[in-house]
């Protein structure tokens, strides 16, 4: 199995056929599934937990570009009507799909992409998420640029202002759809070419991107 940083270990089997960790390692990944807990960015352990939702379908690009939506509501989203691949909230990662299957979140381009859901809601003025969403987040875009599951999770166009700018947004005149896609860097889905959304609207990269 695959433990941190993709180095193979192996586990131990209990006598009712369960599979344990070493101590060594907080998570594994399982057919795609990540399995255990990703270490957050103040030194916790973020919880994986799963709510599948298929069909599944596999991913045609290999190394896909990462997109941040929001949920636009309170609480996690169990039960996706478009699922993301991943979901952050209430101090959980969950994972809807696996690693190597597309999302159904953007109209277009779901083969390029791998999503996650940010439990909140999107804002014209600079946000960050509350701390149940932000540290979940922070866990899981680590986890995808280490191990390479996207092409970054640490980049944006360095001339985009954080703040929404030349509304509406949502449109395919909209230059930030124009300029950079489909380059190495982190989209929201507002940037998305075919869609008509505007979140995760100014969500704070550049801090994002420090924690």
């Amino acid at each position: 199995t695959c433990g941190i940083e993709g180095v193979a270990t192996s586990g131990t089997t209990t006598a009712g056929g369960s599979r344990t960790l070493p101590r060594s390692m907080t998570y594994e990944i399982v057919n795609g599934w990540i399995v255990g807990k990703l270490p957050g960015p103040n030194g916790d352990l973020i919880p994986v937990k799963h709510f599948p939702q298929g069909p599944y379908e596999r991913r045609q690009r290999n190394k896909p570009l990462l997109c941040l939506h929001t949920t636009e509501t309170d609480g996690y989203v169990e039960d996706l009507r478009f699922p993301s691949e991943f979901q952050v909230g209430e101090d959980v990662i969950g994972q809807h799909r696996p690693l190597w299957a597309r999302g159904a979140a953007v109209d277009e381009h779901d083969h390029d992409l791998l999503q996650i859901e940010i439990v909140g809601f999107s804002k014209l003025d600079r946000w960050l998420p509350k701390p149940s969403s932000l540290s979940p987040l922070v866990a899981l875009m680590a986890l995808l640029h280490r191990r390479g599951f996207v092409v970054t999770a640490l980049r944006r166009p360095t001339r985009w202002p954080v703040p929404l700018d030349r509304l509406p947004a949502a449109v395919d005149t909209y230059y930030r759809r124009l300029e950079v896609w489909d380059h190495a860097c982190v989209y929201g889905h507002v940037e998305i070419p075919g869609d008509g959304h505007w979140d995760p609207g100014s969500l704070d990269h550049p801090v994002l991107f420090s924690m």
